[in-house]
């Protein structure tokens, strides 16, 4: 795989906020659509685009579902090889995707498939990674911070990666709240 450069003097290219869409079995994890429903709050406050990244085999037919929770489109990576998850497969067609699009934020379920991938991109990426955040927000700047609990949950930390990008997390499942599902926003998702 290329070296990826990444320092802050390219942090202007990187734009749009991507959500991972982790689905097994051709079936979305429910984690997702938490995160595409975060996700689309972070691109507002932005006033970026927000995207679906959904890797699998035969798994074209989720995409509607990612857009009815408020992706502007879905980046489809449909592929055999991709049926079942393999750690270096995914995070191959993850960092390739990032590298030719550049996002400024990734976001990723801390599911057990998550807890493995998130990390291995981060150091393909050469960039940070805050684990099992609890919360999101932005500052007046634009810098993602990202809260989780610390010192065995009895402090909660805000973790920031000013200088470097895409800036990614691992979000716990059920901490955030899934939007309504919208038929409209389904219909328009740009796959």
């Amino acid at each position: 795989m290329a070296e990826f450069k990444n320092s802050g003097e390219n942090m202007k290219d990187f734009k749009g906020v991507w959500v991972f869409c982790e689905q097994r079995q051709g079936e979305l994890q429910s984690t997702v659509l938490e995160l595409v429903s975060e996700g689309r709050k972070l691109a507002d406050d932005l006033g970026v685009e927000l995207a679906g990244l959904l890797v699998g085999d035969q798994v074209e037919g989720l995409a509607k579902e990612i857009g009815a929770y408020g992706a502007d489109k879905v980046i489809l990576v449909d592929d055999p090889a991709l049926k079942d998850y393999t750690t270096d497969a995914y995070a191959d067609v993850i960092c390739k995707a990032v590298m030719d699009k550049k996002p400024e934020i990734v976001l990723i379920g801390a599911t057990n498939i998550g807890r493995d991938l998130g990390p291995r991109c981060a150091a393909r990426l050469h960039t940070g990674l805050t684990a099992d955040c609890t919360s999101l927000d932005i500052d007046e700047n634009g810098v993602m911070g990202w809260t989780r609990p610390a010192f065995g949950g009895n402090l909660m930390a805000t973790i920031i990666c000013p200088r470097f990008r895409p800036s990614m997390a691992t979000v716990r499942p059920g901490v955030m709240k899934k939007a309504p599902f919208d038929q409209a926003k389904a219909d328009a998702v740009k796959i």
